[in-house]
């Protein structure tokens, strides 16, 4: 399973389960919203690969298309008759279209939480430490004092460098956090 969604794209995988042959078993991903109020929970049922434990996930880019944006937690369950049993789950971001949302932010969960930190300790600052609570995006958090949250603003700096990092590995870029000398004669 991928990690981020796009509603509106086509998603087509291959996945293989050891022992699940999709001639006896049916593999269907189960997706349910990780918020209240955040969207329906849905499924997408596989059909057989091309090889004997392959499952294929496919659901058209109308049926994405129709999905809300939200994180969601999903478990791949296996179905032969009676017997059903779990065999994978993670979660993962459905994001909107690009082409077709009035809104869109692409940042990930660690940027957002990054900004909201940056502007907990800009507030904090201009308040001259006075301000101990704040209420951003939704979430309120309460600080004892200022290294509260200059340590939550270091912790999403470092998160949004691995992604980053993960990233630019991913489409076979150098990883940043790597030096890389080469030595010669000089």
């Amino acid at each position: 399973m991928r990690d981020r969604i796009i509603c509106g794209d086509t998603l087509d995988f291959v996945t293989t389960f050891a022992g699940y042959p999709a001639a006896t078993w049916t593999c269907t991903y189960f997706f349910m919203p990780r918020t209240a109020g955040s969207g329906a929970a849905f499924s997408v049922v596989c059909t057989a690969g091309t090889e004997a434990n392959e499952h294929r996930c496919a659901a058209a880019a109308t049926t994405t298309g129709a999905w809300t944006p939200a994180e969601y937690s999903w478990s791949a369950r296996m179905a032969s008759g009676a017997e059903v049993y779990e065999v994978d789950r993670g979660t993962v971001t459905l994001v909107a279209n690009p082409a077709t949302a009035t809104a869109y932010d692409g940042r990930s969960r660690a940027e957002k939480a990054l900004e909201d930190a940056e502007t907990a300790l800009a507030n904090f600052q201009s308040s001259g430490g006075r301000v101990k609570r704040y209420s951003i995006g939704g979430r309120e958090m309460e600080f004892d004092n200022g290294g509260d949250i200059l340590k939550l603003v270091s912790y999403w700096k470092i998160e949004v460098r691995r992604e980053r990092a993960a990233a630019a590995v991913a489409e076979g870029r150098p990883d940043p956090r790597r030096i890389y000398l080469r030595a010669g004669n000089a």
